[in-house]
């Protein structure tokens, strides 16, 4: 029963076998403990219907197994020795021995209720039973992993296998499975010794050892079965590093383009508060214009009222030159030229508070059809009304001083010059009171936009401190994140490289018995008999 346990075991593993293609088959027979008591090997050469096969092996005591072809051997350096087969197109089966350490040793160990035993002295006890087999890699070599030469051994797969009675229970194994058949149970686990010194990878560290467990009410030594074969993966499995590869570069991308939006971050943030100390200044300024306001809307109301009482007075004047000599029309004619500079201080004061506004938006180069804001439309009026007005009384204090000499010839003009004043003074009257009006309004209009720069003052504060907390939580989320993905996949990179290395150094082992095998498989066998 055991042998078909055996051959069911091998049927797991495949070898590739081609044309013209050469496979092995290496058994060793091991004590209790793991120490090889001799090797033999068989070779199985496809022919690809040659009368003539010339092989090479390190074999010795070689013998035909399945035909009468004859067999040639030329012994040559170093134990390799040339074979000459004649095949007579049919596939050729030999065998033959060797002293050569195969590629995985091991060492058994035995434990009882958790102390170290030697196995003959556990047979009949009872309790519980650990058996660990340590399997060791004799295969290394060189290999290159991004342009580095590193160390390596020669990754092999094994399975240790033992077949337990129902006299033992709670079986267990470690990195395998067992099935259960009823009256006995198959514990197989898998290991790969070497492969975690080779790849650095932490999660293969225990892969070197298979572990036995289980509980027996009177221990019998079962056999050990340890099949080892070089192949990680196949060939086609190798397209899985090609996925690594698009990890490596969508990470390289994802980091790249999370560096980005930090940096934007970053630049919103000093924008924020670059925009914030605008803001600030903005609505200081604006509360400097809304104080020079309040100052212009208080000229324009003592213009108003001076131009107001200016009517009052030409009233009176006017009263005075129908009334009075000609000494007393001279008299009010020189109070009128002051009352003309008067008016002419007064609104060159005003033009002087207008200026900054008129001059600064450039209402002089423009139309009124082109200016949008009323305010200002009431400003380029007012100022240029003024200028006029200015430029018209600094005619009448001269036309006053030159006619002072011709009073006589112009008396009779006087009362119609008057009367002009007069519809002159009404007009700026007028005006000034439109000036007043729009001041007013201009001054309110204004003030809403100090408590609108006020108002976007503060929610400036409250945006800078928006993209703080969005910079600091991105500047997070890149750091604990999107960093550690790319360390991630860079360190995926590496053992991708590694893991891809070193499938390559499996899938390109060429055997035991010469360096011309495609397929290799070894069989360890501890057996009681062998044993013995």
């Amino acid at each position: 029963m055991k042998k078909g346990f055996l051959i069911g075991l091998l049927a797991l593993i495949p070898l590739n076998v081609s044309a013209n293609s050469k496979e092995e088959i290496v058994y060793s027979n091991m004590d209790y403990y793991g120490n090889v008591k001799s090797v033999s090997t068989t070779s199985h050469i496809v022919n690809g219907s040659k009368d003539e096969i010339v092989d090479y092996s390190y074999l010795r005591d070689i013998v035909n197994l399945n035909g009468k072809e004859k067999f040639s051997i030329t012994n040559g350096e170093n134990g390799l020795s040339k074979v000459a087969i004649s095949g007579n197109g049919r596939d050729i089966f030999y065998r033959g021995s060797s002293d050569r350490v195969t590629p995985i040793t091991s060492e058994i160990e035995y434990f009882l209720d958790g102390e170290k035993m030697d196995v003959k002295d556990m047979t009949g006890k009872s309790g519980h039973v650990v058996i660990t087999v340590k399997l060791n890699n004799n295969e290394r070599t060189t290999i290159n992993v991004g342009g580095q030469n590193l160390s390596a051994y020669v990754p092999f797969v094994s399975s240790v296998m033992m077949v337990l009675d129902s006299d033992n229970s709670n079986v267990s194994v470690s990195n395998g499975k067992c099935i259960n058949t009823g009256n006995r149970t198959i514990a197989m686990g898998l290991g790969s010794a070497g492969l975690y010194e080779s790849s650095g990878i932490e999660e293969f560290k225990d892969l070197d050892v298979v572990k036995f467990e289980f509980d027996t009410e009177g221990f019998e030594f079962s056999d050990i079965y340890i099949v080892s074969k070089a192949k990680l993966l196949e060939d086609d499995d190798l397209r899985v590093f090609d996925k690594l590869d698009t990890l490596v570069s969508s990470s390289n991308s994802l980091k790249s383009n999370m560096d980005l939006i930090v940096k934007s971050t970053e630049d919103l943030y000093a924008g924020a508060k670059g925009l914030k100390s605008a803001s600030g200044t903005i609505n200081e300024k604006v509360g400097v214009v809304l104080n020079y306001m309040n100052e212009i809307l208080e000229g324009t109301i003592s213009l108003d009222d001076g131009v107001k009482g200016s009517l009052q007075e030409l009233d009176g004047i006017k009263e005075m030159l129908n009334s009075s000599s000609d000494s007393e029309s001279i008299q009010s004619m020189i109070s009128l030229i002051g009352l003309d500079e008067d008016a002419i201080r007064a609104l060159e004061s005003t033009n002087s508070e207008l200026a900054p506004i008129y001059e600064g938006r450039g209402l002089a180069n423009l139309d009124y059809s082109e200016i949008t804001d009323s305010s200002l439309v009431t400003v380029k009026k007012t100022y240029e009304g003024n200028v006029n007005m200015i430029n018209l009384l600094n005619g009448n204090v001269g036309a006053l001083n030159g006619s002072l000499a011709k009073f006589n010839e112009i008396n009779e003009k006087v009362n119609g010059i008057m009367e002009m004043l007069n519809s002159k003074l009404s007009y700026m009257s007028d005006g000034t009171g439109k000036l007043r009006e729009g001041v007013s309004r201009l001054r309110d209009g204004i003030s809403e936009l100090y408590s609108g720069t006020s108002l976007f003052d503060s929610k400036m504060s409250e945006l800078t401190s928006g993209t703080d907390r969005l910079n600091v939580g991105t500047h997070q989320y890149s750091e604990s994140g999107i960093d550690t993905l790319y360390n991630y996949s860079m360190t995926v990179k590496e053992y991708g490289e590694k893991l891809e290395a070193l499938v390559k150094l499996s899938n390109g082992y060429k055997g035991y018995s010469a360096d011309n095998c495609d397929s290799s498989l070894f069989i360890g066998l501890v057996k009681a008999s062998n044993s013995k």
